[in-house]
């Protein structure tokens, strides 16, 4: 027999002096050679052949030529086939081969790109066989859930996550059937090869396809799924550019609020939030799950290119699988990972962000104008005496100086006139924007390679991200590594997975926007931070009259100069963070399998700040503690030459393990079991430490010891001090174990009722055997009407009821069942003492939040337009709050189970394809409405100032946790005095008012955070260019504007005062035009915080904001072909583009912390390989 093996060249080796057994090995080395080979080949082209008659192995050269698939065949059994005709145009090789093959004597095999042709083998005695198979989409990647339905009978079965099919006894001749929601139906013969069928996506539709939701212990197809699932998938991630995960979450999923100007917490509570607020003191932040287990690192760790999906778990039938953990939703990211039978894949994506200046002129403090004449009016009142007799010699603004010189006669009525004015036309904003800030500069990289063959599948990736500040000095730097492998054993009974996550990021603050002069904490706003030439200036802490003479040279400089810091500084943050993961499956029955996954984490921070001995933090310090022997003039220095160096170390350890058995089956096509029951336990402990070094030598590491204990006398000669140690020390660990299940049962692919149930038990808890754990359940059901024999309205595609209830849970990890205290060192009488922070209480328990969920999905119009419509009740009970005891107790308040809260909202989207033409446009709404209130706190807070003016929380029954309160506003006197009123009567009498004990005096005015939220995202695209923007708006809420506070105004207590200061009353008859009350000297700080909480001053927060554009073009395999490109991605993002509207008059953007977030432009390429 005269055999070859043929890969589409004649392999000439191999047909002389080759025996059988030689020829055998030479195939099976060949074949080899060219699997590994296939490996490294780039994704299928499409095919285009014209043939008439001719040889198929003329036609398998062609198609080895245009798609590169080897071929492998004896060609004595090629020498049977028939002359081949066929006329096929851009189709897909599992397109092409089945026509090929049609009518021949022969048979084939893909394995990877490796294509073997064999004699077809005689069936015909063979009534059935088995048969087995793949569906893949357009890009080769598996389809999971499709329905695979044998034509003509009653056996049914859905693809795996492999995408992988089969059936046992197949009759010759049959016909399969392949159909998924949002895929075009295909239909094809059952052959007794390994079967690939591709299902192509229908572009006429807007729904999710082939969604499988993640709940970090297994995956749930949507249309299984009873729960309130949000699925961002990669398309949508990709979208927004950014080197952070979660920001690229905002206005894209229903129920998460992006609240960039949280209220309550002093910048603890979480900026957001996931269907309201769900606690009170607890932790409040989404639990954060990567790749199946709790992350606790820095959620900036995370590269966002290395992201395939992420899914919000929003009610308890989708959270409480996380039990303890879930209260406040969960938010569940799965990294990419390689694909079974998949030629490698290489993808790079490059950006950068040009982000502009911060608007410093949006603040509204007073201009150099207005700051000089307050100047000039409190100096006539006498109010710098104070400042010059003070022994600590602050120091005094340029204009007081000048005033000064000019009472004691040294400067004339007119040139003081003259150098005030050339002050007033310096405005020092324009300094900060041209020495302190600058345009932000962010560049991202990022390559990743992924495939993957029959047993095993891989993905390996790493970024590089380095973001200049707009704050110069600043700047961060990231270096993140991801390698995950997967490999199939024993015939696939055995998989194990292996996965290594590095993150290295260094953090350079060497910035500084806080420039302050004297010891006040603002900059007059005419100083001046360089001269003509750009040299540094100094900005005056203490008056030069006493730093210019006090050591009469002996001292170090003792000038700031605040350019100069800049460049002096050397504060870095260097982080270190991997993960290491192990998950061994074993499948013990059919449907029957065992898990063990296993993880490893630990974080590393070592932060260290250098502060030369040419720093002014330095130089004042070690100034300060200096003594000057006036017979000698010896300088003796407590705090000794040198740098000052502080260094802290942090360590977080993380040990997950979780056993898991899944279970699933399918019953003749109408019973569906998906069930899966485990246990883990998890270990979390944090150790940190800090330490400062004096007279630190950086080049030798040397530093010298100091005096901690003993007060010295300062420099000034009128206090002594201890040298600040700046040492600590603290430790912490978590320990849980919990026990969980969760099942799901569906018929007849109509009905389907899902149930889970879990217990937490942790190391925080357990005086009581009873209250160590907490048990948290849910159930759900629904119903698909859709598929009811009696639905007829064919022009509405789907439409599906869903209805859950169950419990999540919350944990206050500052609270425990024990005694504890916290140990200080000095109580100020040189003395340690401790303090207690957590009484005893053998009743603690885990709060529990009971929620109930009712959801319906329908689709129109052939699914042109897509709605889902869920609304929700939240109850929460055992919340942590305060309680009120009685003196003898010890403590005035107890914290404990003494609160509930409960809260209710809507969730809309409404996803509409407007045209289907060349030019396609698409419309996604999102609408929230989430509402949280206080129905039991037992700490009754009865004096009207507690709640108007009472910090982070003023719970009040029956009323939003975050709350604004106000003043009653009675206008203002003929003398310019703000009034209330007190009892029903206007009043002045600002502290009895705001002691008041009748709360008929103040006014709730509503919510603190935003109630109504959502986003409008439009899609157009025509051909290979695509352009998208989103609106979001945020409604229902309020927030106090800023307003003239005149005892914070002439103190310089954080504030350069408000614009109002020039709409003032100034004379009797302003009242009629005016509610901005006379500035006062001395100063009445109970009536400014009067004024500053009266109900004229609030405002509703309502706005809604252009948030972003995006335009990219993409270039596709069809003019690339002559390239090893299979896809060129250029696009075009621009962020914060402008507020449209605000309900407020002011210019005001009420979801500003601060100065607003200035605008961006993105610029990036992505390359596909």
């Amino acid at each position: 027999m005269n055999s070859k093996v043929h890969t589409g060249i004649p392999f000439q080796l191999f047909q002389r002096n080759c025996s059988a057994g030689n020829r055998t090995f030479s195939c099976i080395l060949v074949a080899l050679l060219l699997t590994f080979c296939s490996t490294l080949s780039a994704s299928a082209q499409k095919i285009t052949i014209a043939a008439k008659a001719e040889p198929i192995t003329n036609v398998l050269r062609e198609i080895r030529k245009q798609a590169g698939y080897a071929f492998i065949y004896d060609t004595d059994v090629m020498s049977k086939a028939h002359p081949v005709t066929l006329n096929v145009n851009q189709k897909d090789i599992t397109e092409v081969l089945p026509v090929l093959f049609k009518d021949q004597p022969l048979e084939y095999k893909m394995n990877g790109k490796v294509i073997s042709v064999m004699a077809k083998k005689d069936r015909a005695k063979d009534k059935q066989h088995p048969i087995k198979g793949y569906v893949v989409d357009s890009l080769g990647k598996p389809i999971q859930n499709v329905s695979v339905h044998i034509k003509g009978t009653n056996q049914q079965t859905s693809t795996d996550k492999q995408g992988a099919f089969s059936f046992s006894d197949v009759a010759e001749g049959a016909r399969l059937q392949f159909s998924l929601v949002g895929y075009g139906f295909s239909e094809a013969p059952a052959t007794s090869n390994e079967m690939i069928v591709a299902l192509h996506q229908r572009t006429e539709t807007l729904a999710e396809v082939n969604i499988n939701v993640s709940t970090g212990y297994q995956k749930i197809p949507k249309e299984r799924a009873t729960g309130s699932f949000a699925l961002i998938d990669n398309r949508q991630l990709n979208r927004r550019v950014s080197t952070s995960i979660i920001e690229r979450l905002e206005g894209i999923t229903t129920g998460m609020l992006f609240n960039g100007n949280p209220v309550g917490g002093n910048g603890t509570r979480s900026n957001i939030s996931i269907r309201g607020t769900s606690t009170i003191f607890a932790n409040d932040k989404p639990l954060i799950v990567l790749d199946n287990f709790e992350y606790n690192g820095d959620i900036n760790n995370i590269n966002p290119n290395d992201i395939e999906s992420i899914t919000v778990l929003k009610d308890a039938a989708a959270a409480s699988i996380w039990g303890a953990r879930s209260g406040n939703g969960v938010i569940v990211i799965t990294t990419k990972k390689g694909t079974l039978r998949t030629a490698p894949t290489f993808n790079a994506n490059a950006n950068v962000t040009i982000g502009e200046k911060p608007d410093l002129f949006y603040s509204r403090g007073l201009g150099p104008a207005d700051y000089i004449e307050l100047e000039r009016f409190l100096f006539s009142k006498n109010y710098y005496d104070s400042s010059l007799s003070n022994a600590q010699m602050p120091a005094l603004t340029p204009a007081v100086e000048l005033m000064l010189l000019n009472r004691s006669g040294k400067l004339s009525n007119a040139d003081l006139e003259t150098q005030l004015d050339a002050l007033k036309v310096h405005d020092v904003r324009n300094d900060m924007l041209k020495y302190i800030y600058q345009n932000n500069v962010n560049q991202q990289y990022a390559l990743n390679l992924s495939g993957g063959t029959n047993q095993q599948r891989y993905f390996v990736s790493g970024g590089y991200d380095r973001n200049i500040s707009n704050l110069k000095g600043d700047k961060y730097e990231r270096i993140t590594l991801n390698a995950s492998n997967t490999y199939n054993f024993l015939k696939d009974r055995l998989s194990l997975t292996t996965s290594v996550i590095y993150t290295g990021t260094k953090n350079t603050a060497d910035g500084n926007a806080y420039v302050y002069f004297s010891d006040k904490q603002i900059l007059y706003p005419y100083a001046r931070l360089a001269d003509e030439q750009g040299n540094a200036l100094p900005i005056p802490k203490l008056r030069t009259l006493f730093t210019d003479t006090v050591g009469k040279g002996r001292l170090l400089d003792w000038l700031y100069r605040p350019i100069d810091e800049i460049r002096l500084a050397d504060n870095t943050s260097n982080q270190t963070n991997y993960l290491l993961n192990i998950d061994a499956r074993y499948k013990i029955l059919k449907g029957l399998s065992a898990e063990v996954k296993y993880q490893y984490g630990r974080t590393v921070i070592l932060d260290r700040n250098l502060r030369s001995q040419e720093t002014y933090f330095t130089r004042d310090l070690i100034n300060s503690f200096s003594t000057i022997n006036q017979a000698t003039g010896a300088v003796t220095r407590r705090v000794p030459l040198g740098s000052i160096l502080d260094l802290s170390n942090a360590t977080a350890t993380t040990n997950n393990i979780r056993f898991q058995a899944d279970y699933v089956n399918n019953w003749a096509n109408r019973h569906e079991l998906n069930a899966i029951a485990g246990y883990e336990i998890r270990d979390y402990a944090t150790d940190r430490n800090y330490n400062r070094f004096y007279g630190y030598n950086d080049e030798f590491a040397t530093q010298t010891d100091v005096d901690y204990l003993t007060f010295f006398p300062t420099i000034y000669g009128t206090t002594t001090r201890r040298i600040p140690a700046n040492r600590f020390l603290s430790a912490a660990s978590n320990r849980n174990i919990s026990y969980y299940a969760n099942a799901s049962y569906s018929y007849l692919q109509k009905y389907t009722l899902s149930a889970s149930a879990r217990k937490d038990e942790s190391n925080l808890f357990g005086v009581n055997t009873n209250q160590k754990g907490v048990p948290l359940w849910s159930t759900g059901l629904k119903w698909d009407i859709k598929k009811e024999k009696f639905f007829e309205a064919p022009w509405m595609s789907q439409l599906q009821l869903r209805v859950t209830y169950g419990y999540n849970g919350n944990v206050d990890q500052s609270v425990t069942a024990y005694l504890t205290g916290s140990s200080l060192p000095d109580n100020g009488m040189g003395k340690p003492y401790t303090t207690i922070t957590n009484p005893p209480n053998i009743n603690l328990r885990w709060e529990k939040i009971r929620v109930m969920n009712l959801g319906i999905d329908f689709a129109l119009l052939k699914e042109r337009v897509s709605t889902s419509i869920e609304f929700y009740n939240k109850k929460g009970t055992d919340i942590m709050g305060d309680a009120s005891l009685a003196p003898s107790a010890g403590l005035p308040t107890f914290r404990g189970n003494t609160a509930n809260i409960k809260g209710n909202g809507w969730d809309i989207t409404l996803n509409s394809l407007n045209t289907t033409g060349i030019v396609k446009w698409g419309t996604m709404l999102l609408f929230s409405n989430a509402k949280t209130s206080v129905s039991k706190y037992l700490k009754k807070i009865t004096v009207v100032s507690d709640y108007v003016t009472g910090g982070i929380r003023n719970p009040i029954e029956g009323r939003p946790l975050f709350a604004v309160y106000s003043y009653r506003w009675a206008g203002l006197s003929n003398t310019g005095e703000p009034q209330g009123y007190l009892d029903g009567i206007t009043s002045t009498a600002y502290s009895n008012i705001a002691n008041s004990t009748n709360l008929d005096n103040m006014v709730y005015h509503g919510p603190a955070n935003p109630t109504t939220f959502g986003s409008l995202m439009n899609t157009i695209s025509w051909k290979q260019l695509s352009l998208s923007f989103n609106l979001i708006y945020k409604f229902g809420y309020y927030f106090k504007r800023p307003s003239l506070n005149s005892y914070a105004l002439i103190n310089g207590l954080f504030s350069l005062g408000d614009i109002e200061y020039t709409q003032r009353w100034q004379k009797p008859g302003d009242e009629k035009s005016t509610n901005v009350p006379a500035l006062l000297y001395p100063t009445n700080q109970t009536r400014d915080d009067f004024y500053q909480n009266t109900e004229i001053v609030v405002e509703k927060g309502d706005h809604i904001r252009f948030q972003d554009l995006q335009l990219n073009y993409r270039i596709g395999k069809d003019v690339l072909r002559k390239l090893p490109v299979s896809s060129i991605e250029i696009y075009g993002y621009m962020n914060n583009v402008a507020l449209l509207w605000k309900a407020n008059k002011y210019g005001i953007d009420p979801d500003a912390s601060g100065l607003p977030k200035p605008r961006s432009y993105a610029f990036g390429l992505k390359i596909g390989m």
